[in-house]
């Protein structure tokens, strides 16, 4: 369990929410161009939606070069 003030497996959800609205917002918005337009802008907006996707479930990797320079200096 993580502290109270402490960045842990939420420490990145109000972005996340901010980043949720923005995209349905976008979404709302692509529903009022043209067919073409429309079409490519919501292909570039499910694109968008994986990628936040994936950096959702996959973990963030450990900054092991960070690490083994650390240990190497001391």
């Amino acid at each position: 369990m993580t502290a109270p003030g402490a960045q842990g497996r939420w420490g990145d959800l109000a972005a996340r929410i901010g980043s949720g609205i923005v995209i349905l917002l976008a979404g709302a918005a692509l529903l009022l161009l043209p067919l073409p337009l429309a079409g490519a802008g919501i292909a570039g907006l499910v694109g968008g939606l994986i990628w936040e996707l994936t950096r959702l479930a996959v973990p963030a990797p450990a900054p092991r070069l960070v690490a083994g320079i650390a240990l190497a200096a001391a």
